[in-house]
């Protein structure tokens, strides 16, 4: 290997993985859902609109 190569970095500080975590989990029950209707379907997606501007 060369000795120039660094490492990658993280994707998530400790900090944020936790936050994500939790903000999943909150909406764990709409999240996981397994229905593919359209209402479902919307419902789940303002819900991850929600958590990525919580984080």
């Amino acid at each position: 290997m060369e000795s120039g190569v660094s490492k990658r970095a993280r994707n998530f500080t400790d900090m944020e993985r936790n936050l994500l975590f939790d903000l999943v989990m909150e909406q764990k029950h709409i999240i996981e859902n397994k229905k593919t209707d359209a209402t479902t379907i919307r419902h789940k997606n303002e819900v991850w609109a929600q958590i990525t501007q919580k984080i």
